[in-house]
């Protein structure tokens, strides 16, 4: 993945995540789901501190405003994001921040984060839109590293990777960091690319 004109996420991020290598799309939109354990290569002590920061964004909102109107379109984005908090939910992640058509989740296990990422795509393709109104797309990215939280914010370099991975994911593809790839079981490894 070549993203911040050209150069590599390592480039965009040399500080800190210099072994983070490039990103990698996830699956394709149906996902596989299952279990796995506890992350790879963390010790006891610190496996709590290291978090899957999952960044989902509805692609094109601003159209759907212009197209639908405020009051459809907010109902939309509404019934949309409450749509992703319950898939968060319902694998374990927690809803951290909500921002417009964004919502930012922390997973303790990369592969659940992973499997909500391919079921808000499928969902979002099952979905039918309300008449006029264009199929809802996301962007998503996905990032694994030490989380950090200050009040109810989340501050940190990680913080930072996951949103930029988010926001440099096209519409219906979910974008990851080779930190995060790496902490997936070798089905996830495989079909990414």
């Amino acid at each position: 993945f070549a993203g911040c004109a050209g150069r590599a996420l390592e480039t965009c991020w040399p500080k800190c995540y210099r072994e983070v290598g490039s990103a990698a799309r996830i699956g394709n939109r149906r996902g596989a789901r299952g279990r796995r354990g506890a992350a790879r290569g963390m010790t006891a002590g610190t496996e709590s501190s290291f978090k899957t920061i999952l960044s989902a964004d509805i692609a094109g909102s601003t159209a759907l405003y212009e197209r639908l109107g405020d009051a459809a379109a907010q109902a939309l984005v509404a019934d949309c994001l409450r749509l992703l908090k319950d898939l968060c939910a319902a694998r374990g992640g927690r809803v951290v921040a909500e921002v417009g058509d964004q919502i930012v989740a922390l997973f303790g296990n990369a592969e659940f984060a992973a499997a909500v990422a391919s079921e808000m795509h499928y969902e979002m393709l099952e979905r039918e839109p309300p008449d006029g109104a264009p199929r809802v797309r996301l962007r998503i990215g996905l990032h694994y590293g030490p989380v950090r939280s200050q009040g109810d914010s989340l501050v940190g370099e990680t913080a930072k990777v996951a949103n930029w991975v988010g926001n440099n994911a096209k519409p219906e593809q979910t974008l990851a960091t080779r930190a995060l790839v790496d902490q997936l079981p070798r089905l996830y490894r495989a079909v990414s690319r």
